[in-house]
């Protein structure tokens, strides 16, 4: 059975319910927490958000990022993108509002400027 979601962050009733666990958790070790996130989780039955979880506040400031808070609990794991490790993925970089590859680079330079020559020698013939 889904647990009923806490009061939205704004009003004084949740901010009073995080700083009592606070109050109430601070001697807690890393462990701990993590074991209260997955307990909470299990109730939810499904992924929490820093919404659905009290406390979240301060597990962020003892555990770090949500999305690792997550993985250290077990609840999420990250997966690499296979084409970095494999050496596929090639980096962007951006001119002029254009995303370029930097092997494909020269060669899209090479008929830019070869465009805009053939545009200027029209020109220079018009007159």
């Amino acid at each position: 059975m889904p647990l009923e979601p806490l009061p939205p962050f704004s009003s004084s009733k949740r901010q009073d319910l995080e700083q009592r666990f606070v109050k109430e958790h601070k001697n807690d070790t890393d462990r701990e927490l993590i074991a209260y996130l997955q307990a909470e989780a299990k109730d939810l039955e499904r992924l929490p958000t820093k919404d659905d979880i009290l406390g979240s506040a301060y597990l962020r400031s003892r555990l770090g990022p949500w999305p690792r808070i997550l993985e250290q609990a077990g609840l999420k794991t990250y997966k690499k993108p296979e084409n970095r490790s494999s050496g596929q993925y090639k980096p962007r970089w951006r001119k002029g509002g254009k995303y370029y590859r930097n092997d494909d680079n020269a060669m899209i330079l090479k008929r830019q400027r070869a465009a805009r020559d053939a545009y200027y020698k029209e020109k220079a013939n018009e007159k």
